[in-house]
């Protein structure tokens, strides 16, 4: 059949087309339109500028004409070309300041024209206030630049001016910055003339950017008139900055033009110095110029300058200030290059240039030929003809000689390794290697070196560099081979080709070697030079590969360095190490290898990474700095010393030197010298004007961190001698909180390992810290903790004893969870022998601490308090009127607590421990005791929190004794509202509060009322989130939060409000342990039933602490997405909605399609039918789904006595009773059984429901006939059927349920009632009934099946003929 062509859908597909285009076209323009936008706000409005006539803008001068290898350096707007707005101008790339400070007057400051042509006269110096000057009265100043003959040919006549206009100022020009390269020379200048400044005021030059600032102050150019080039340049003076850089690094710098200035400065006591000087008068600036130079010619700059002549030349390093002033120096040199040439004496020491027998072992310029060289035969190839040493007459090695051939720029002496035979006039074709040595020299401990050469190379031949060294204590070129004493140091550079675009330095390149010092001893190397390259294997077998060609070497170098210049620049060279990385766990320098920057090499060095704790310094919370007296320092020294060491210099922080012998031993018959942290502490106990008996200092380590369920020692290698006073001391902190600690060691026998074992659970230990003392700062701020003697620390490291050293990775969970147990193992064989130590009364030399559970072991055990001081806890809350004092808290001994212990002296357990105290139902030998000896609000909170995992349960108990004195106690004044115990989880109201006295009995199923006995506060918890276990399959579905872990921390105290003194108490709360298990759902809920049946009074002792009701739950998600500007993205919006339109049509149009189709085919298959038999299936599932909730509320009940579930039968067959009387119209007093009432509705009912049955379906029996005889509406009786059909099928359920309810009232699951033999009589008789009319309704569905049959025809046509959207189907 072939489809019609369907207008209305044409049309609408029409309509959508044009709206999908529409959207399109709109989207894209808005789009653009947006972009164009973007694009011009980012651009922005650039910055007015105004050119000179000539169109200079960027106007340095150029090189001089004829000086070869000299570079010009670009300085923006150098002349002052550039500027902005009139004049006095703005000068581009120029800016200005008031410098330390505000600006007290007025400037009249900016670019002005000097041209004579520009000269408006007495209005122009007016303008720039320069009328207020004498010398001004016949004219503006005259400039020698900008003129059309002179020196200063292609300049402008702009400069820049300041004028201070009468008043005095410090202010000032800086330019942009400017480029320096390192190892590199310039000559950088600036131009300027001012008027009579008085009182030693006047212009500043200053460069800045360097390691120190350079400066021209109080520049005076009147002073300079007698001279004829000032006077030729109409009184205007050159000042030059001569500056040799850094061999290391680049340098910005920046050029500032001022009057007056502002600075600070360090002395050479190294106080920090800061001055603001001010000027009055006015100054021209112009003509600022940079050039690079090559060696030689900057060499050759500064011979010319006359050293002695005042007038010409400052030398800078006269003032330690870095500030350098002088009234007539016009010329400055500076140099940050402190590189010499190398030399090296008999001994193997590196000479210094101010040794006068430098220049005979000088051996890095060559110029003493090969002297101090020796050449490597055994390496090399026989026969190389071209070696030696080249110079501006010898062209026997095939050298270009026509250009200079140094890279100082000069045809001086360089040293040559090449193939080139000069016989023949060529270069051999077969590669050749040879390579030279310089002597052996030292390298000392801790000194920092950079060793450099310069190299070039002709042909694309391969030169090389090497440092090479032997018998150290490092890394060699195979970690595994037991090479020590053997050659096993050699790091190499090699370079195949030149910098042809450094032209400075003729094409050479620098090689550079950064040698970092060992730490344990002075070492011995030597440089190599190489035609081709050496190099050794991982075996140590050498090998060189040949090159053909020349190289050529010079400058050879060495400079000595800090170790913060090593650490800043090494990465620009080749890094040469001698020690090698010795692991201490994650403890920063645990070896004592790294030190400080020092200024004098001398022992005892600065240990870095480790803070030296003393009197007057003590960081560290809940020590004592109390200062025991002032002039501890003259008695005290401590610092890094070789293990080798015999004495010691020690710089006290007067200046002075303390010296003395130590004798710190050999480290475990080891010969390999190693780094020791030295503390040594005088007797001072003859000393008559001394207020102690030795010190109290140490050192503390970087922070640390040890990771959650892990077990892990700190391990204390030290050897301690001469020990007086209270000893050395060993502390372990987790954040400011000690956790375990050794202390009172006296001398040991050589040296021995002290150690803290520490297991962690569920939480991870933060910023861990390991303290070592010499006497200690006692917590309870005392100072009567002293000490002398020597102590010698070799190392501190951490070990992770519950990593598994396994090597097979299949089963690496199940090996490290054998690990962890056995580490755990351990752990507890060292607790147990820990307590047995301090029963005997021995101090052991080791310690533990643990957050797995809390058993409160972690206290200080070396207190003589009754109530030591507990790790674990701390004060979150503590108010009093004592300011704290009246609450005391902390770990006692509670089993040590017998019947004869004396409790009621005024210390010890009197104090703390309530009458009659027995230690009685105790899991732990210790207990945490709070007691508020005054009335107050204490809060004492558990320092380590338990992580429970998300969606599931867990019971936390606390076993807790609590006494709590009435008001009427005689001797105890209590406020009026005064409020008991607190037990609860922080920082939520779950919690067990004001409980008075854990003898009393809350509960009335708990008839435990021993005194003595600790009581069970227990916390039902249900935590947050979804389980794991149910998201690890879907984790796409679930976010990070709902599967994170609930944190529980515990809090316990005395007294209510804190704010509120009259809830304040006196009492004692005792806590012995503390579990964590987790549980089962039904335990929860089972203790969340008891809890609501008992009451408020349950509470005390069963807390449901469900984290799941949103009150403790994460909060809600912020909307984190940005806002959108309705103003700049209202198009944004548009596209949005015709976008939903769209939508919202499509969605439409399928709606409808398919609705009508699904219509059609429902008329086609027949209309909808009422069954019966499935409405009464749902009632009957209803039934009894209502009789399962019922039980299960009936079930709920079991947690009562039996006397209570009888009440409750009672209560409830009464109520059923008179619901029944009720429902009968009659009053419960006057119905005793009801039975003839409840037969009469019985039969009521049931006529109701026959007559309503066959209502209900005689509709179907009337649709069919009637479809019968009009075929074209017989749609229309089907859907009246089923409407006619909804009443009467209501009206059934009803009595069905109304029937349902009757039954259960007397079912036997509820009460055991039993019906009278009349009454069983009148059930019997509905059942038949019931029977009766099942089957006519069976008989009547039967009818209403056959009419439907008959019907289908006529519905198929009535269909076709009703569907006008047919053609959607065809």
């Amino acid at each position: 059949m072939q489809a019609k062509n369907n207008p209305v859908k044409q049309t609408f597909i029409a309509i959508l087309l044009v709206l999908v285009i529409v959207a399109v076209v709109f989207s894209a323009g808005r789009y653009a339109a947006f972009t164009a936008r973007a694009a011009g706000e980012t651009t922005g409005d650039s910055t007015e500028s105004t050119t000179t006539d000539d169109g200079s803008g960027d106007s340095s001068s150029s090189i001089p004409d004829g000086d070869y290898g000299i570079d010009d350096v670009d300085i923006s707007n150098s002349d002052f070309g550039e500027f902005s707005g009139d004049m006095p101008a703005s000068p581009t790339s120029w800016t200005a300041g008031t410098l330390g400070g505000t600006l007290e007057g007025s400037t009249v400051d900016g670019v002005v024209d000097l041209d004579p042509s520009a000269f408006n006269g007495a209005e122009t110096l007016k303008n720039y206030r320069l009328d207020i000057y004498d010398e001004f009265s016949l004219g503006i100043p005259l400039s020698p630049f900008g003129r059309t003959g002179g020196n200063f040919l292609g300049s402008d006549s702009n400069a820049l001016m300041i004028n201070s206009a009468g008043s005095e100022v410090a202010y000032g020009y800086t330019s942009s910055s400017i480029s320096l390269s390192a190892n590199s020379y310039y000559k950088i200048s600036a131009w300027v003339k001012t008027g009579n400044f008085a009182n030693s005021q006047g212009a500043t030059i200053k460069v800045s950017g360097l390691k120190n600032p350079l400066t021209f102050e109080a520049i005076d150019t009147t002073l300079h008139e007698d001279r004829s080039e000032v006077v030729s340049n109409y009184g205007w003076v050159e000042y030059t900055f001569y500056i040799e850089t850094s061999t290391m690094t680049d340098s910005s710098i920046t050029i500032s033009l001022q009057l007056g200035d502002a600075y600070e400065y360090e002395d050479s006591s190294g106080k920090q110095n800061a001055t603001r000087t001010v000027a009055n008068g006015y100054a021209f600036f112009d003509h600022i110029t940079a050039y690079q130079y090559s060696t030689n010619n900057f060499e050759d700059e500064i011979s010319t300058i006359d050293m002695s002549d005042p007038h010409t030349f400052l030398d800078p390093d006269r003032n330690d200030r870095y500030y350098y002033t002088n009234e007539y120096g016009t010329s400055m040199f500076y140099s940050e290059n402190d590189a010499q040439y190398l030399a090296i004496d008999a001994d193997g020491n590196i000479m210094d240039e101010s040794n006068p027998d430098f220049e005979s072992h000088e051996i890095g310029s060559f110029d003493n030929g090969l002297s101090g060289w020796e050449y490597l035969s055994e390496y090399s190839n026989a026969g190389v003809p071209g070696i030696g040493i080249f110079d501006s007459i010898d062209e026997s090695y095939g050298i270009d000689t026509e250009a200079p051939h140094s890279p100082n720029g000069v045809n001086d002496t360089i040293f040559v390794l090449g193939s080139y035979n000069a016989d023949h006039d060529n270069f051999n074709s077969s590669p050749k290697a040879a390579g030279y040595a310089s002597d052996f020299f030292t390298v000392e401990r801790y000194k920092n070196y950079r060793i450099s050469v310069w190299v070039k190379t002709e042909n694309g031949t391969v030169a090389s560099a090497a440092v090479y060294g032997y018998d150290y204590r490092g890394v060699s070129v195979n970690p595994d081979a037991d090479i020590l004493g053997q050659p096993q140091l050699f790091v190499s550079q090699d370079l195949s080709e030149g910098d042809s675009e450094n032209t400075l330095r003729m094409g050479w390149r620098e090689l550079s070697f950064y040698v970092k010092g060992s730490a344990f001893a002075d070492y011995k190397i030597r440089l190599e030079l190489w035609l081709g390259q050496k190099s050794i294997d991982e075996d140590g077998e050498i090998a060189v590969t040949p090159a053909a060609g020349v190289a050529m070497f010079d400058n050879v170098r060495i400079e000595e360095i800090t170790s913060q210049e090593y650490t800043d620049y090494s990465g620009g060279g080749q890094s040469v190490t001698f020690d090698a990385d010795v692991s201490t766990g994650s403890i920063t320098n645990g070896n004592f290898d790294n030190i400080e920057v020092y200024e004098d090499y001398r022992e005892p060095f600065v240990p870095s990474s480790w803070t030296l704790m003393s009197a007057g310094e003590d960081e560290t919370t809940g020590m004592s700095t109390v200062i025991p007296d002032e002039d501890y320092e003259d008695y005290f020294v401590s610092g890094v010393v070789s293990s080798a060491a015999t004495s010691y210099e020690y710089e006290r922080p007067d200046g002075s030197i303390l010296t003395g012998t130590i004798n710190p031993g050999v480290v475990n018959n080891s010969s390999t010298p190693s780094n020791l942290l030295m503390m040594k502490a005088d007797d001072t106990t003859g000393l008559q004007s001394s207020k102690y008996k030795g010190i109290a200092a140490g050192y503390r380590s970087s922070s640390f961190s040890i990771s959650s369920e892990s077990v892990q020692r700190v391990d204390i290698v030290m050897k301690a001698t001469d020990i007086k006073g209270y000893g050395a001391n060993l502390v372990l902190k987790s954040g400011t909180n000690v956790i375990a600690s050794i202390e009172q060691i006296k001398d040991t026998s050589g040296y021995e390992t002290f150690t803290f074992y520490v297991q962690t659970g569920g939480s991870s230990l933060s910023e861990v810290y390991v303290e070592i003392w010499l006497g200690l700062y006692d917590r309870n701020s005392n100072t009567d903790k002293l000490a002398s003697g020597t102590l010698f620390v070799e190392s501190v490291s951490l070990t992770n004893m519950s990593e598994s050293s396994s090597d097979d990775s299949s089963d690496s969970s199940s090996t490290d969870n054998t690990a962890l147990t056995e580490a755990r193992n351990t752990y507890s064989l060292r607790a147990a022998d820990y307590q047995r130590a301090f029963d005997a009364g021995v101090n052991p030399k080791f310690a533990v601490y643990s957050n797995l559970t809390e058993d409160f072991t972690a206290f200080d055990r070396y207190s003589d308090d009754f109530v030591k001081p507990a790790y674990n806890w701390t004060e979150n809350n503590v108010t009093s009127g004592s300011g704290g004092s009246s609450v005391v808290y902390g770990i006692f001994d509670s089993q040590s607590i017998t019947d004869a212990t004396d409790k009621s002296g005024s210390s010890g357990a009197g104090v703390y421990v309530p009458d009659g105290y027995q230690h009685n139902n105790a899991d732990n030998r210790h207990s945490l005791i709070i007691k508020n000896t005054a009335p107050a609000s204490s809060r004492i909170r558990l320092t380590t929190s338990y992580s429970l995992a998300s969606g599931s349960y867990y019971t936390i108990t606390v076993k807790a004794k609590v006494d709590i004195p009435n008001a009427s106690d005689g001797d105890v004044f209590q406020p009026d509202n005064y409020k008991g115990a607190y037990i609860g989880i922080a920082d939520t109201e779950y919690c067990a509060s004001d409980i008075k006295s854990t003898a009393d009995v809350y509960n009335v199923y708990d008839e435990a009322t021993d005194n003595q006995e600790y009581k069970e506060f227990t916390f039902y918890i249900h935590t947050s989130g979804t389980a794991e276990s149910d998201t690890e399959d879907d984790s796409s579905s679930s976010s990070s939060s709902d599967t994170a872990d609930t944190v529980v921390t515990l809090e316990f105290g005395i007294g209510g409000d804190s704010a509120n003194r009259d809830e304040w108490a006196i009492g004692t709360l005792m806590i012995n342990s503390i579990t964590v298990e987790e549980c089962g759902n039904l335990d929860f809920e089972e203790a969340q039933d008891k809890v609501n049946a008992a009451g408020p009074l349950s509470s005390k002792y069963t807390i449901i602490a469900d984290y799941t009701d949103g009150s403790s739950g994460d909060e809600e998600e912020e909307d984190t997405t940005s806002s959108v500007s309705t103003g700049d993205n209202w198009y944004v919006y548009m596209t949005i909605i015709l976008a939903v339109v769209i939508i919202i049509v499509l969605i439409a149009v399928a709606v409808r399609y398919y609705g009508l189709k699904r219509k059609r085919e429902n008329v086609r298959a027949g209309a909808p039918t009422y069954d019966r038999e499935r409405t009464l299936v749902r009632q009957h599932n209803k039934r009894e789904n209502d009789e399962e909730k019922l039980s299960d509320r009936l079930d709920s009940y079991d947690m009562f006595d039996e006397d209570e579930e009888d009440r409750f039968e009672e209560e409830q067959l009464a109520k059923l009773e008179a619901e029944e009387l009720a429902r009968l119209g009659e009053a419960p007093a006057e119905t005793e059984s009801g039975e003839s009432d409840e037969s009469a509705e019985a039969e009521s009912t049931e006529a109701t429901e026959t007559a309503e049955d066959s209502s209900a379906e005689q509709p179907e029996t009337t649709e069919s006939s009637e479809s019968a005889e009009s075929p074209a509406p017989a749609a229309e009786p089907t859907m009246d059927a089923e409407e006619s059909a909804a009443p009467a099928e209501a009206e059934a359920q009803q009595d069905e349920q109304a029937e349902a309810e009757e039954e259960y009232k007397y079912s036997e699951e509820i009460v055991d009632f039993t019906p009278s033999e009349e009454k069983k009589k009148e059930l019997e008789a509905k059942k038949a009934e019931a029977e009766r009319i099942k089957a006519e309704k069976e008989e009547a569905k039967r009818l209403a099946e056959e009419a439907r049959a008959r019907a289908e025809a006529e519905k198929r046509e009535a269909n076709r003929r009703y569907n006008k959207w047919d053609d959607f189907d065809e």
